[in-house]
């Protein structure tokens, strides 16, 4: 559960904050493991459970809000709503915003990384909206360029730098064409957070390996940064690059940095080289065997091209590491990012609400078909 979403419980937010009420069946409630409200998503929101009096109580205290299939009510009414429905319902609560308005960010620092990368250091405008934001790795932001368009971008940075929050971009088309000219002082709009992240809670205590291909690979980069920022919680952390041409690796610096670190392995791969080129010369998958997987206590995440994810996915299963173990980060054409416009559709699923991050058994049957 999001810390916004602690903080609306326990009554930390802003006098006059906008909650909506609702009364669900608990048929339809699921219960996260560990945490003392969960609830489902609610129109593409993430709902809370809570019961009738107790913290939740101190929540409904700000606005009731009308919303598709809301009540209002009075504040004092609400307390009891969910009781007077009887024993099967339980109230749920959540934010009320509208998903489709961007929230303006201001850029505080700007990077170049290469000649067609960049990173952007963002904060929001709205002190408030900056101290509610939370995200896990592997997620994703709506970027919206005022007057270009709109591009869906993972988030680099970690979930405990609450001031500011990252994204690398590659410059692919129009928007992000417009989103390389900005400077620090200008202003973009942001969507988000998006998606399901890196199972990186499940993932405490095992060895990680992470196998990308292409020029950066933005949504491991954040799961790299995430572990080391707390070595100690994981295993063994191997990192496996590949790139077309030695000259394409645009973290060069960062990887030797990484390879310092305790228990760490790098390991990097260049289909061509030229000029002088300390690691390997040939496809990224060569260096699989070399990573020494165990498969008991490994956990793979891959991020890159479709077909070196899948020639990845199967040595890693020869090597008897299970498919419930095996993630992808998937890509495609996310416009609304809310599972309304059926871009991103994914045979049965879409990736922008049911991804980007999938297990490989998830996907296995719609992986290389044309069309998905």
């Amino acid at each position: 559960m999001s810390r916004a979403m602690r903080e609306l419980i326990l009554g930390r937010v802003r006098p006059g904050a906008a909650v909506t009420f609702f009364c669900l069946p608990k048929r339809n409630v699921t219960k996260e493991k560990g945490t003392p409200f969960a609830g489902p998503h609610y129109g593409g929101f993430p709902a809370l459970l809570a019961k009738p009096g107790g913290c939740a109580t101190r929540a409904i205290r700000c606005a009731a809000t009308r919303s598709d299939s809301a009540r209002r009510l009075p504040p004092a009414r609400l307390r009891y709503s969910a009781a007077r429905r009887g024993p099967n319902y339980v109230a749920v609560f959540t934010m009320h915003t509208n998903p489709y308005l961007p929230h303006v960010a201001r850029i505080v620092e700007r990077r170049q990384d290469a000649p067609t990368i960049f990173t952007l250091r963002l904060a929001f405008e709205d002190a408030a909206m900056q101290r509610q934001y939370r995200f896990q790795p592997g997620q994703f932001n709506m970027l919206y360029l005022y007057g270009v368009g709109e591009v869906a971008i993972s988030i680099v940075s970690d979930p405990e730098e609450e001031t500011m929050f990252d994204h690398t971009i590659r410059v692919v088309g129009r928007v992000t064409e417009g989103l390389a000219k900005l400077a620090p002082g200008d202003r973009v709009g942001i969507r988000g957070p998006y998606g399901r992240g890196w199972p990186l809670a499940a993932a405490v205590g095992k060895n990680v390996l992470i196998v990308t291909g292409g020029l950066g690979c933005a949504p491991v980069v954040s799961v790299i940064r995430y572990v080391m920022r707390r070595r100690a919680d994981y295993g063994k952390l191997t990192i496996i690059q590949g790139v077309k041409h030695s000259a394409d690796l645009i973290y060069r610096l960062q990887y030797e940095d990484w390879a310092r670190a305790p228990d760490t392995t790098v390991l990097i791969a260049a289909n061509a080289s030229a000029g002088p080129w300390p690691w390997h010369v040939g496809p990224v998958t060569e260096l699989i065997t070399q990573a020494h997987v165990a498969p008991d206590s490994s956990v793979a995440m891959m991020c890159g091209p479709e077909g070196m994810m899948i020639a990845a996915a199967k040595i890693l299963l020869q090597h008897g590491l299970g498919e419930d173990r095996i993630y992808f980060s998937t890509e495609r054409n996310m416009h609304c990012a809310l599972g309304h416009c059926g871009h991103c559709q994914f045979g049965g699923k879409f990736v922008c609400r049911n991804g980007p991050v999938f297990d490989y058994s998830e996907i296995k049957e719609l992986l290389g078909i044309r069309g998905f």
